[in-house]
C-alpha cells in the first residue's frame, strides 16, 4: 500500500497535472541605465511549467495607476542554446541539466524505486541548472530566468510584476521594486598560511555571493590570473570557504579573491595577501641523548652527532626542574651540528632534571629530543614526628604530623592494621603531600581500637623510619552480648539465680532485673559475678528475671532470655533467741525470759519437754507483745527443757528456739 502511494505522487509531481500551482521567486537590480529581473521556480518541478509557458513582464511607471504589458519571453530548448558566449563551463552544464530535466518529463511509468532515483536526480539537476544561471547570464536568458530592461526614462523608477502564462497550471506573480542603483561590493580579504609546498587561503563567505574565484600572481608581474578551474560554489552551512594552491617554496605570490552574484556581476577584488611556500620539514632529531654525573654535581650531556645532511643549522639545549614550567636555555648561542656532548655544571644543584636537545635546519625548523635524569640519592628522610590523632562520633579520624624540612620531600604514606602485633596495611599507596590525613572507620567492627603509623617518601622513593604506632579507640555502638541464666534454686530464704557470663571482652557491669506483682527492681552486679541470691522476695510470689550486660562506652545489651521463678511458699524467720529460764522454789514455777524485735507478731508458742528432743506445746498462744512466760505447772527434782516458736501476721513463721533445760528442786 505504501508503495503504491509513493507511486502516485511522484507520478503526480512529475506529470504537472492541471491543479498545480507554479510558485515563484525573485529579486532585481538597478545599474541605473538598465534593470535586470531575477527569478527561479520555488520547486524542481515547476521547470515543467516554465519549459511549455511564456514569462509576462509587466511595467508600471511613477504616478500611474496599474500595471501595463511589456515584455513576453519563453525558455529556449538547450539545444539551440549558443555555448560559445558563455563564461567559464557553467553555461554548457547548465544546457545539459536543462536538458536532462526535461527529458524526465517524458518518462511515465517506472516502478517505485526509479521514482526515488529520479526525484533526486531531478533536485540535483535543478540546483546545478539554477548556478549556472546564475554565474552566466546568457544561460539566465535561455533558461527564461532573466530579464533586462534597458527602456529606461532618465530620473524614472519602475515597478514591475512578472508571471508564467500556460496550460494546466496555476502561476505565482513576482513583484519588482528597484531601488537605487547597486554599487558592486568587494570580496573579503583572504587570510594565507604558508605551509609545505602550499598556501592554503581562507576567506569569510559575503552576501549576495554565489561563487567565487581566486587569481595570483608573482610578485614580478603586474596581471592577476586566475587559479581555480572551476568556480568555487558558496556555502550557506559555513562561515567561511577554504582553498590550497599547490607552490614552490620561498617564491612568493600575491592572492585575491572575488565573487560572483545571483545577476552574474563580477564584484570587486578583494584586497591581496602575499605568500608563499615553505620549507616546514624538521631535520632529524638527534639519537643516543645521555648524560654522567660527575662528582662535583655537574653534567657531562652527550649524543650522537648529526650527519648535516638535512640543513641542519645548530644544537640548542634547554633544562627544566621537574616543577617548572618552561625550558630555560644552558646554551648561549647553537652549538655546532658535528658537536657530541656539552659540559653543564648545575649551577643550582637541580636534582630532577629535564633535558631538551634541538636541533634547528635553516629554515628554523627544529627537531627536539628529551631525556629526564635524576641525580643520585640514597639518603632516606627523617623519621616522621608529632603524629597524633582525633576521632569523632562518626568514626572520622583526622591525622596530624609535623611536616619533614628535607628539599626533595615526596610525602608521607600511611598505614594502618587492627593489631599493633601485626603487619600494617598501606591505606594511601602514593605519597601525600601535606601533613594530615583523613580516614574513617567502620562502625559495625567488634574491636575497639586500630592502629596508624606513617612513613616519609622522598623523591628518589627512599623511604624513611616509621613513625611511632598511634592508638586510636573506635567510637562503640555496639552492645555487648547478654549474660545466659543456665539454673535457678528457691530455698526459704530467698532466690538464687545463676548465670554464664556476656561472651563480648568490654564488659564493665551487669545488671539484673526483677519484675514482680507491684515493682521493678534494678539490681547492679560486679562484672565477673555468676550468681546472685535474692532474699527480698514474698512467699509464695512470682518474679520475673532478666539479665544485661554493660560496656565501657555505656553500650547496653538486650535483655537476656527472661526467667519465671515463685518463691517458697512458707518462709522462716530468725529463730528466737531465749535469754534466761529461772526455777523459783518458793512459788515452784519456771519463768522464761526471750528477746525478738519483730513486732508483726500474731501469736508466740512455748513448747516443754523431758528431753531437748521431746518437746511438745503447751495449751494456749501467748500474746504476740509478750516476752514473758510463768509456767505454773512444773513438778519437783525434775529436769525441764523449753523452747519457743512464733507465727507472724504476714504468713511466716521462725524455727522453735534452741531448747533450754531447767531443773527444779525440792
Amino acid at each position: 500500500m505504501k508503495k503504491v502511494l509513493i507511486l502516485f505522487l511522484l507520478c503526480f509531481q512529475l506529470s504537472a497535472l492541471a491543479q498545480d500551482t507554479l510558485f515563484l521567486k525573485g529579486q532585481c537590480k538597478n545599474y541605473g541605465d538598465s534593470v535586470v529581473l531575477r527569478w527561479n521556480v520555488d520547486q524542481a518541478e515547476g521547470l515543467f511549467h516554465l519549459a511549455k509557458s511564456s514569462f509576462v513582464i509587466e511595467r508600471k511607471a511613477p504616478f500611474n495607476d496599474g500595471f501595463q504589458f511589456y515584455a513576453k519571453q519563453a525558455m529556449q530548448r538547450p539545444e539551440r542554446w549558443n555555448l560559445s558566449s558563455f563564461r567559464f563551463d557553467q553555461g554548457a552544464v547548465a544546457a545539459a541539466s536543462l536538458q536532462k530535466i526535461l527529458a524526465l518529463e517524458e518518462i511515465s511509468s517506472l516502478n517505485p524505486a526509479e521514482h526515488l532515483n529520479i526525484q533526486n536526480e531531478l533536485q540535483f539537476l535543478w540546483a546545478t541548472l539554477s548556478f549556472g544561471a546564475d554565474v552566466n547570464i546568457e544561460a539566465a536568458n535561455q533558461a527564461n530566468l532573466r530579464f533586462c530592461d534597458k527602456q529606461l526614462k532618465q530620473g524614472l523608477l519602475y515597478q514591475y510584476r512578472a508571471y508564467a502564462v500556460g496550460e494546466g497550471f496555476i502561476s505565482d506573480t513576482l513583484y519588482f521594486f528597484p531601488g537605487e542603483v547597486a554599487i558592486a561590493d568587494s570580496a573579503a580579504n583572504p587570510e594565507a598560511l604558508e605551509k609545505e609546498g602550499e598556501v592554503a587561503l581562507k576567506w569569510a563567505q559575503s552576501a549576495g555571493a554565489t561563487a567565487y574565484y581566486l587569481e595570483k600572481k608573482e610578485q614580478s608581474s603586474k596581471d592577476f590570473k586566475p587559479i581555480n578551474g572551476r568556480l568555487i560554489s558558496a556555502n550557506a552551512n559555513a562561515s567561511f570557504l577554504h582553498y590550497s594552491d599547490t607552490v614552490e617554496n620561498y617564491i612568493p605570490y600575491a592572492y585575491r579573491v572575488l565573487f560572483i552574484d545571483a545577476f552574474g556581476d563580477l564584484s570587486a577584488p578583494s584586497t591581496s595577501v602575499i605568500a608563499m611556500g615553505r620549507d616546514k620539514t624538521p631535520p632529524p632529531a638527534i639519537e643516543g641523548l645521555r648524560a654522567r654525573e660527575l662528582a662535583n654535581g655537574a653534567l657531562i650531556i652527550q649524543w650522537q652527532a648529526c650527519e648535516k645532511a638535512h640543513g641542519e643549522r645548530g644544537i640548542a639545549l634547554g633544562i627544566r626542574a621537574e616543577d617548572g614550567v618552561a625550558y630555560t636555555p644552558i646554551t648561549k648561542q647553537l652549538l655546532d651540528p658535528g658537536t657530541d656532548s656539552f659540559y653543564w655544571e648545575n649551577p643550582n644543584q637541580i636534582q630532577d632534571i629535564y633535558l631538551l636537545a634541538q636541533v634547528v635546519d635553516t629554515a628554523g625548523n627544529p627537531a627536539m629530543s628529551g631525556l629526564y635524569y635524576q641525580y643520585k640519592d640514597l639518603v632516606p628522610p627523617a623519621k616522621p614526628q608529632g603524629l597524633k590523632a582525633q576521632v569523632d562520633s562518626f568514626g572520622v579520624v583526622k591525622l596530624e604530623w609535623e611536616m619533614g624540612t628535607e628539599e626533595d620531600l615526596d610525602g608521607y604514606l600511611v598505614f594502618f592494621s587492627n593489631d599493633s602485633n601485626v603487619e600494617f596495611s598501606g591505606i594511601y599507596n602514593q605519597p601525600l603531600p601535606g601533613n594530615y590525613f583523613y580516614d574513617t572507620l567502620s562502625l559495625n567492627m567488634l574491636n575497639e581500637e586500630v592502629y596508624y603509623r606513617i612513613q616519609c617518601v622522598d623523591k628518589r622513593f627512599n623511604r624513611s623510619l616509621t613513625s611511632e604506632i598511634i592508638k586510636v579507640k573506635r567510637p562503640d555502638y555496639n552492645a555487648p552480648v547478654p549474660p545466659v541464666f543456665f539454673d535457678f534454686s528457691v530455698q526459704d530464704s530467698g532466690i538464687t539465680l545463676e548465670w554464664k557470663l556476656s561472651s563480648s571482652g568490654d564488659v564493665e557491669k551487669q545488671w539484673l532485673q526483677r519484675i514482680g506483682a507491684k515493682d521493678t527492681v534494678w539490681v547492679e552486679l560486679g562484672v565477673l559475678d555468676t550468681s546472685f541470691t535474692d532474699k527480698q522476695v514474698k512467699p509464695a510470689s512470682w518474679y520475673f528475671y532478666r539479665l544485661y550486660a554493660e560496656d565501657d562506652a555505656q553500650n547496653r545489651s538486650p535483655g537476656s532470655s527472661g526467667l519465671y521463678v515463685q518463691s517458697a511458699n512458707k518462709h522462716f524467720k530468725t529463730e528466737v533467741k531465749v535469754v534466761s529460764a529461772v526455777y523459783d522454789s518458793l512459788s515452784n514455777t519456771v519463768e522464761l525470759h526471750w528477746d525478738y524485735t519483730d513486732t508483726a507478731i500474731r501469736a508466740i508458742e512455748v513448747y516443754r519437754g523431758p528431753s531437748r528432743v521431746s518437746l511438745s506445746p503447751m495449751p494456749g498462744k501467748i500474746a504476740g507483745d509478750q516476752r514473758v512466760f510463768i509456767d505454773r505447772k512444773v513438778e519437783r527434782n525434775k529436769i525441764y527443757f523449753y523452747a519457743v516458736k512464733i507465727w507472724f501476721v504476714d504468713g511466716t513463721e521462725t524455727k522453735r528456739s534452741i531448747p533450754v533445760g531447767v531443773i527444779t528442786g525440792n
